[in-house]
């Protein structure tokens, strides 16, 4: 019976401890859950002066030093609070380029005038208001001291200030290559070309097949950007132009851009494929041009163009074209130079883009021939460009194809572009109308607007890539002359890494918020919107959880008991 008293004895003292100790734990935790200490407020008065904290700075009292460069009340001002605690203005981080000591300011309806409405607010503060534009009722500041992000901040609390922000800075968006020749090229203006080289100016790793009469293999606004051709006129590795015509066209499409050098192509970071098909009288045969074809899409032409046509058809020649454009290849061709309503072949073809002639006025040429299958038109009148040892001018529907060639190639080079139908479909449907309203047989789609095209792909990318479109592999050779005087001999080198000149934005993928770095991963409110958006934020009270431990003291307890009186009642003894 001792030890039974004693038992019991026992299970009372701890069943009193335990109550008393979770009982002691329960209005805690029920404050944290139900009630939150209330944040800090703070009113400003308009006579409220600012003082700056440096970080590094000790205090001698229990207010927290700021983390960063703030700004508080000084001593003088007055204000009301709810704690005890210093409340800070977070001073936020300014994106972009600005003027270092301007600010725009709106003001509300103070009859003193923007400067005496300032001052009301910042005693220490000298401004100058160097403009007013009166009919959205803001003033142009000039700051004498401290920084426009710690102006705004301050202003964020000012009662006579609706909003504040940075003078922001603005850039003309035309880019112009600082070729020596570059003005005398009215036909990149007529396409936006400058406009499209602010998106992008064409990645190296897109290659132009250029068949024709050859490319002058020691021009140097074309020889840095050469990769091994085929010559099938001469049946050899070596495809040197003894015309013009090719170098002409390549120029057009994709001359060094940007080097201080001669003239601009379309494309600064196309590499061109000199192709030779066309003998030193700029004639040659279906045969040689199917055979350039096959060839160049089997060693990695991306794009091929060709400045010449005929007026038969041939199988044969088609089915070339419909084996590169099966690989993925876009092939574009020149309409014809009689000025008849029948466009010549290759542009003929249905898996080729027929392009016409316009001139700086962008009306058709004379000379450009038209009809049903014509596509989109460029410019082709008195086009400057390269030619053997020199530049000149030329005119033709041949000078109108390496435009579209060299805007295929950028496109080309943008991220998920696709196939050689959804590139023609970029460039036919942003194309500047001409001519009668809608599609017509003298323009066909119109006149081709680089960064309209570049755009469309950019935002809505509309092609998912498949096996048989995917890009063909890139050449492994770079076809480098023994001496850039003499061109008797050549040599191949190895294929340097290339990479694309721009990474254009997916428009799709929102990008993520700005970051603070006194805040972890958290994002930095401060640097998305205008000061008035800015709200400061307190983080709740920490709520304390002793919930758990109680639990589980009772459990074992329980269990204890239990087993307590399950060996007594096995026993058969009786529980007093």
């Amino acid at each position: 019976m001792a030890s039974v008293r004693s038992l019991r004895r026992l299970f009372a003292f701890l069943l009193v401890f335990l109550l008393l100790f979770c009982g002691g734990l329960y209005s805690p935790v029920h404050a944290a859950e139900g009630t939150e200490t209330p944040s800090p407020t703070f009113t400003p008065a308009s006579s409220a002066t600012f003082t700056q904290i440096p970080t590094d700075t000790p205090t001698a009292t229990s207010t927290p030093t700021p983390t960063s460069t703030e700004l508080v009340p000084s001593p003088s001002a007055t204000h009301t609070s709810t704690s005890t605690t210093t409340p800070t203005l977070k001073v936020p981080v300014l994106r972009g380029d600005y003027v270092e000591d301007e600010v725009l300011v709106r003001f509300a309806q103070v009859p003193q005038g923007a400067q005496s409405a300032a001052s009301a607010c910042y005693v220490n503060e000298q401004v100058e208001v160097v403009r007013e534009l009166d009919a959205v009722g803001v003033s142009l500041l000039k700051i004498r001291s401290g920084s426009v992000a710690e102006f705004i901040a301050a202003a964020e609390n000012c009662p006579e200030i609706i909003y504040a922000e940075p003078n922001y800075e603005l850039h003309a968006l035309d880019t112009f290559p600082n070729d020596p020749n570059w003005s005398l090229q009215y036909g990149l203006t007529a396409i936006h070309a400058p406009q499209g080289w602010d998106l992008d100016t064409g990645a190296a790793t897109v290659v132009i097949a250029v068949l024709d009469t050859g490319v002058d293999l020691t021009h140097p606004d074309l020889m840095p950007k050469l990769v091994a051709g085929y010559d099938f006129v001469n049946d050899d590795a070596v495809p040197q132009d003894d015309n013009g015509h090719g170098t002409h066209v390549a120029g057009i499409a994709a001359a060094g851009s940007n080097n201080g050098t001669g003239v601009s192509g379309v494309s600064w970071g196309a590499r061109i494929m000199p192709v030779k098909v066309l003998n030193a009288s700029a004639n040659g045969s279906f045969a040689h041009a199917a055979a350039g074809i096959i060839w160049a899409a089997d060693h990695g032409a991306h794009i091929i163009n060709m400045s010449l046509g005929g007026s038969s058809h041939s199988q044969i020649f088609e089915d070339a074209v419909d084996y590169a454009y099966g690989k993925g290849v876009m092939l574009i061709a020149s309409s014809g130079n009689n000025g008849s309503g029948f466009v010549l072949y290759p542009a003929r073809f249905s898996n080729v883009l027929a392009i016409g002639a316009t001139d700086s006025s962008n009306v058709r040429a004379g000379f450009s021939n038209y009809g049903p299958e014509l596509d989109v038109v460029a410019p082709g009148v008195s086009i400057y460009s390269t030619v053997l040892g020199s530049y000149n001018y030329d005119s033709g529907t041949s000078m109108s194809a390496p435009f579209v060639s060299g805007l295929a190639a950028i496109l080309r080079g943008l991220p998920g572009s696709g196939s050689p139908a959804n590139l023609a479909w970029a460039i036919k449907s942003t194309a500047l109308d001409l001519g009668a309203a809608g599609r017509d047989d003298y323009y066909g789609d119109g006149l081709i607007q680089m960064d309209a095209a570049i755009q469309l792909l950019w935002v809505t990318p509309t092609f998912t890539p498949t096996e048989e479109s995917e890009a063909p592999e890139q050449p492994d050779v770079w076809l480098v002359p023994n001496n850039p005087d003499v061109m008797p001999t050549w040599t191949f080198t190895p294929t340097p890494t290339q990479t694309p000149a721009t990474t254009p934005t997916d428009f799709a993928t929102p990008s993520p918020l700005p970051t603070d770095p006194e805040q972890g991963d958290e994002p930095d409110l401060f640097a998305l919107s205008t000061p008035t958006e800015m709200q400061a934020s307190f983080a709740p009270p920490a709520k304390i959880a002793y919930s758990p431990p109680c639990l589980g003291a009772f459990l074992i307890l329980l269990g204890i008991l239990l087993f307590w009186f399950g060996n007594r009642w096995r026993k058969g003894a009786q529980i007093p």
